[in-house]
């Protein structure tokens, strides 16, 4: 089993992920559909406006629009 490391860069004040963050984002899933890797691992800490970025990356991944598997993501 191969996992895909997601680091988070940054949060914007209204509480949803940068630019750069979801560029991580992006490319971990195009990683996760060519077969690549298997699982998508995110790693941060931090929370702006009481919303974790670790909860909006996982919410930007999902919403793709392609059907990442909820279980893909940990």
């Amino acid at each position: 089993m191969i996992v895909g490391l997601v680091y988070g860069y940054g949060q914007l004040a209204d509480g949803n992920i940068d630019r750069q963050t979801q560029a991580r984002c992006d490319e971990a899933f195009k990683l996760f559909y060519m077969g690549e890797i298997n699982l998508i691992s995110i790693t941060t800490g931090a929370r702006k406006r009481n919303m974790l970025m670790g909860r909006k990356m996982e919410e930007h991944l999902l919403n793709r629009g392609i059907g990442l598997p909820k279980e893909k993501i940990i």
